[in-house]
């Protein structure tokens, strides 16, 4: 994502990584496709969806930001200005009170 996190008129670089509740997971296919997996949240015409969804794995990864300085020259801030600790990529999207 590009944006002037810093207010200094230049377009600085944020790289949002990690995946919550991620899908594509080849392990979670295989196993949630599994028949006795299957048979486990199946009860009658009922489906147990939250015992599904609670074991789909998560991977938290940090995000990057880099201040652009011009000239094509961009500083690693992502220490400084906070923001090591790992997440997810749909948390930069949010915005504050939502």
């Amino acid at each position: 994502m590009l944006f002037d996190a810093d207010n200094d008129g230049l377009k600085d670089i944020f790289v949002a990584n990690g995946i919550y509740k991620d899908l594509t997971d080849q392990d979670y296919l295989q196993y949630a496709s599994s028949e006795e997996f299957v048979k486990s949240i199946v009860s009658g015409k009922q489906i147990d969806y939250k015992r599904l969804i609670d074991i789909i794995p998560s991977h938290p990864e940090p995000n990057f930001i880099f201040q652009n300085k011009g000239n094509l020259e961009f500083n690693d801030k992502t220490a400084e200005w906070g923001l090591e600790e790992p997440g997810f990529q749909m948390e930069c999207l949010r915005r504050p009170g939502q």
